[in-house]
């Protein structure tokens, strides 16, 4: 288990970690979705069936409108993985059944913009190479993130590990133009924990949230997403590009 220990170099003390509940933890990202995770809540203890046990802790959609679930574990050792799987699968064999409770607490015209092959976020204060091992040999898109509590009054998320770096909505590589090709591989050799969506001319790159959108049309132009507001530059050539790097990792960094 990676670990951390906080110090406050002021008062020379350290910041103590609190034993993990489960029950906060979730209750802090239901609340917080947005800032931390750039989620919106669809909703909480989502029940998919008839079955009182099958029941998705937070439903969302992410700043791509990608459908999100979210699902917590308190220790390094559960059937987290397995069971998040099964709500996928059940996502994915009744779009149907999802879509109408998706209309029902969104209105129609947002829900029909959700992309609805899910993602799965899950989060725990430990997890394995089992759990690696596992999401390796799914088709899906899953981050697991690490939380940590100091003092009770300071959460700490950490991204410990992706199933893929780069998602199936990508269009061929081969579209990209050379000068928007070198972007991408830029922020993309930022970090092994940095994802690249692409949808036509539109690709975006997130590590907990999005930080850059590149849009590769008659012109480049790239978005930085950073202390809150969004920074528009357009790219024309190299030295254009060289410029800007600061700029993306300041988002990266942010972020």
């Amino acid at each position: 288990m990676s670990d951390l220990k906080l110090f406050n170099i002021k008062n020379g003390t350290s910041l103590l970690k609190k034993a993990p509940d489960i029950y906060m933890i979730k209750n802090i990202i239901a609340d917080n979705a947005y800032e931390l995770l750039g989620l919106k809540v669809i909703a909480t203890d989502f029940i998919i069936s008839d079955s009182h046990n099958k029941i998705i802790d937070i439903i969302g959609y992410d700043e791509n409108n990608q459908l999100v679930i979210i699902e917590f574990r308190s220790g390094k050792y559960g059937p987290i993985i397995s069971k998040s799987l099964m709500y996928i699968d059940y996502i994915v064999k009744n779009p149907s059944q999802i879509k109408l409770v998706i209309n029902e607490k969104l209105g129609y015209d947002l829900a029909s913009s959700i992309y609805l092959n899910p993602r799965l976020i899950s989060i725990g204060d430990d997890f394995n190479q089992y759990d690696e091992y596992a999401i390796k040999q799914t088709p899906y898109m899953i981050d697991l993130i690490k939380y940590q509590i100091f003092n009770n009054k300071y959460l700490l998320l950490e991204k410990n590990y992706q199933s893929k770096k780069i998602d199936q909505m990508k269009v061929n590589p081969q579209e990209k133009t050379a000068l928007s090709r070198m972007i991408c591989d830029y922020i993309l050799s930022l970090g092994d924990e940095v994802c690249e969506i692409g949808t036509g001319k539109v690709y975006t790159y997130r590590k907990i949230r999005n930080f850059a959108y590149l849009f590769d049309d008659d012109q480049i132009e790239l978005r930085i997403h950073s202390q809150k507001t969004h920074k528009t530059f357009i790219i024309k050539n190299r030295f254009d590009f060289e410029k800007r790097k600061k700029d993306i990792e300041n988002g990266y960094d942010f972020n």
